[in-house]
């Protein structure tokens, strides 16, 4: 499949395409495609996940110490694969685990943010991974994230979020 048939698939117009001209694009689904082919390797997609960059001109690279390439990401680069839950209210600690085998504590460290859903009025959470990289949660993963939410006396207001690791995450529409 080429490049600008990726492109359409994945809801990106005719004049976006014409500007494209990366050789590598991760979808919104956390599939990476090199010159238009799927690369199906995860160790493969794990080593060009460690050299992955996003640079203060919003735009993400594959940056070695030889070169330098422009990637194409549809949404972020990583999805949350999978995610475990101990505990309850402030003692609770959150872990999730990428599509790059990366595993994190979501905390102050890896926080989540909330940002707005247009297509369904809702919310997608993304949680940090390193530096300034993100992952994204599922939808049925969404619906875990929310379902973990309570409420919160944060400065004389209740606070609608969450705990992990004795951080507090709000929830707030100023969030997003």
């Amino acid at each position: 499949m080429k490049i600008d048939q990726l492109l359409k698939k994945n809801g990106i117009f005719e004049s976006d395409i014409e500007n494209f001209n990366e050789k590598f694009l991760i979808d919104k689904n956390g599939k990476w495609f090199f010159e238009g082919s799927e690369i199906k390797r995860q160790p493969m997609i794990k080593l060009f996940s460690r050299f992955l960059k996003l640079e203060n001109d919003q735009k993400y690279y594959i940056v070695t110490p030889y070169e330098k390439i422009l990637v194409k990401v549809l949404d972020v680069p990583f999805i949350v694969r999978s995610m475990k839950v101990r505990g309850v209210a402030e003692s609770q600690l959150i872990t999730v685990q990428t599509n790059v085998d990366d595993e994190l504590i979501v905390g102050k460290n890896h926080p989540i943010r909330f940002a707005f859903n247009p297509v369904n009025n809702g919310i997608i959470p993304y949680v940090k991974v390193k530096d300034n990289l993100e992952a994204v949660f599922t939808r049925m993963q969404t619906l875990e994230v929310i379902d973990l939410c309570t409420n919160y006396k944060k400065i004389s207001k209740d606070t609608f979020g969450l705990w992990s690791d004795n951080f507090f995450i709000a929830l707030e529409s100023d969030n997003f």
